[in-house]
């Protein structure tokens, strides 16, 4: 038998605090382009949006724009292929999405 003094109660809210809030950034990066119906913060101030296939369910939109975003985390190689194909990210092509002007 183990003696209570020995067993550690403590619990590291630091700890559990930065990962409660890096958890949070990149649930937000994800998503980022789901706070409007015009996309993110920066799509509205340049004036573009993301256009899908005519195809895709609206229902599905939601979840086409985060894994849009997802490529974002392999910005080495998404450089890479924006420099091969004239601009188009990985995530493009991935959802088949394409941006615009508006």
């Amino acid at each position: 038998m183990i003696p209570l003094a020995v067993i550690n109660t403590t619990v590291d809210f630091s700890k559990t605090a930065v990962y409660a809030i890096g958890s949070l950034q990149i649930v937000i990066f994800l998503l980022k382009d789901n706070y409007s119906k015009e996309g993110s913060l920066g799509k509205k101030l340049t004036g573009i949006k993301i256009v899908f296939d005519p195809d895709v369910n609206l229902h599905r939109v939601f979840v086409l724009k985060a894994v849009r975003n997802i490529s974002l985390f392999l910005w080495p190689i998404e450089l890479l292929i924006m420099l091969v194909n004239k601009g188009k990210r990985l995530g493009d092509m991935l959802v088949k999405s394409r941006v615009e002007l508006k």
